[in-house]
């Protein structure tokens, strides 16, 4: 994964940029750009690459030849941006903890029960509530103002295409960007789902058995690991079940004090190194 720092952009621009991708997105099933293409779409302005690299990983078109197009976009970041290779994890822990993979492996996969899914999107349709749905190999958001940009502009991450076509078969998460009235309008008739949030106006809606502890246990079952070998870094009120199954719970300096709480040890801020320092200070790497 590449890490870019946020780019900036005025709510005009984004739409341009939203309207520009999902003209790719519709193109998906049948287009794949040439080689040419990909170094238009990036140059002059570096930050275009994010159109055409979005597209492939959020539509789930994982051809040979986008392979080739990704290893051209990143070879061209690493240039221009100086960035340096990264190492290989044995697995990832992703969706808020729904999806697990060890290697080519599925370990755990849980996703929110088709009734629940569908009362959470009949409330959002009918009060035009901005929301996230997340599946394993994309993700899309109904429409987007105000909130759900300043929210993503929180956390460094590029806002979704827009789509309204939700596959209720395949959702591991749910994200709407309201405010606590409409967080309860929207799970007042669900039954097996869990909320934590993660800004004024965003949270995160999971399977009431799901979430990052529920996936760490999956892992260290595979693995065999006890939770006195287990280190977790968190930040927001999402990671507090993860914090504490886990036998070394470290949060970041930029972490709210409810977080903190968990914690055994506070490493330095996200954009100070934090993981880096926090792993120096139990002697995990030199």
């Amino acid at each position: 994964m590449i890490i870019l720092k946020e780019i900036k952009c005025t709510y005009e621009v984004y739409e341009k940029y939203c309207k520009a991708f999902q003209e790719m997105k519709d193109k998906a099933g049948s287009y794949t750009p040439t080689e040419n293409e990909i170094y238009q779409r990036i140059y002059p302005e570096l930050e275009k690459y994010i159109l055409f690299l979005l597209w492939i990983e959020m539509t789930g078109y994982d051809t040979e030849e986008n392979k080739k197009n990704r290893q051209i976009i990143c070879t061209i970041l690493k240039e221009e941006l100086k960035l340096v290779e990264q190492f290989e994890f044995d697995g990832y822990l992703l969706l808020n903890g729904g999806y697990c993979t060890i290697g080519s492996q599925i370990i755990y996969d849980n996703k929110i029960p088709q009734e629940d899914l569908k009362e959470i999107i009949k409330i959002v349709k009918e009060n035009n509530y901005p929301c996230l749905f997340i599946e394993s190999n994309q993700m899309y958001i109904t429409h987007v103002n105000q909130r759900v940009i300043d929210a993503q502009a929180s956390i460094s991450t590029m806002i979704p295409p827009i789509s309204n076509q939700i596959n209720i078969d395949n959702i591991y998460q749910v994200d709407p960007y309201v405010d606590e009235k409409g967080i309860k309008e929207i799970i007042k008739n669900t039954k097996n789902i869990k909320v934590t949030k993660w800004h004024d106006y965003a949270y995160d809606i999971v399977p009431k058995t799901g979430g990052k502890a529920a996936a760490i246990q999956a892992v260290s079952k595979h693995f065999g690991y006890q939770k006195e070998e287990l280190m977790a870094f968190g930040d927001g009120h999402n990671d507090i079940e993860m914090l504490d199954v886990v036998g070394y719970p470290i949060v970041m300096e930029n972490g709210s004090d409810e977080v903190k709480q968990h914690a055994c040890y506070i490493c330095d801020d996200v954009e100070k190194e934090g993981i880096l320092k926090g792993l120096k200070h139990f002697n995990l790497i030199d």
